[in-house]
């Protein structure tokens, strides 16, 4: 049996379409670097990964699917799926304080992500559910791990880190200097002092 042969034969069944999609992101996140996301349109996405515009819908359901595939290729994230045990807001700050560093290089991608969502219906339709899928599983997670012992519903915490965290995000885009890990230490500590668990008697 030939090398190449036995290369085909130890690749894993769906590294094909792993290849595709990973190919379509990469020309996505290219054309949106040159053009901004208005430029990366189907045609031009499809043309710059050498495929057909077939191949984009045989991977993704719609262009609002492949640029929420895009956007999660940059791992810029605050909870991922896979914390089995919701993080201290602690750990929260820590991980947003690096999320920050390695998101500014990505400033202009993910502020036009952000008006593109706010614009476009089925693309702020898909985000809007994920947000709201990730909040329920983070407050349910907490509500098993903590019980309802907070001075504010476990339900709402999780909205009221992820708004201040992008708040941070966002503004140390447009003001790098300003938004310092002690900053963010700060109002994480400041959150914990005014969510810490009310007292049993």
């Amino acid at each position: 049996m030939s090398a190449t042969a036995t290369r085909a034969r130890a690749r894993p069944r769906g590294d094909k379409r792993a290849r595709t999609r990973a190919r379509l992101i990469e020309a996505t996140l290219a054309l949106a670097a040159e053009r901004g996301l208005a430029g990366a349109t189907l045609d031009a996405i499809a043309a710059r990964a050498g495929m057909t515009k077939g191949a984009i819908y045989s991977n993704f359901a719609s262009r609002a699917d492949l640029l929420v595939a895009a956007r999660a290729s940059k791992a810029i994230t605050l909870i991922g799926p896979a914390d089995d045990e919701p993080a201290t807001l602690a750990t929260l700050a820590d991980r947003l304080v690096e999320v920050i560093e390695r998101a500014r290089p990505e400033g202009r991608f993910l502020g036009e992500y952000l008006a593109h969502a706010l614009a476009d219906p089925e693309l702020g339709a898909r985000v809007a559910g994920d947000y709201e899928r990730q909040f329920r599983e983070a407050g349910e997670a907490m509500a098993r791990a903590y019980g309802e012992e907070f001075g504010v519903p476990t339900a709402e915490i999780p909205v009221i880190v992820q708004s201040l965290a992008l708040g941070f995000l966002y503004q140390s885009l447009l003001t790098p200097r300003a938004v310092t890990r002690e900053t963010v230490l700060a109002a994480f500590e400041a959150l914990g002092r005014g969510i810490r668990p009310v007292s049993r008697r």
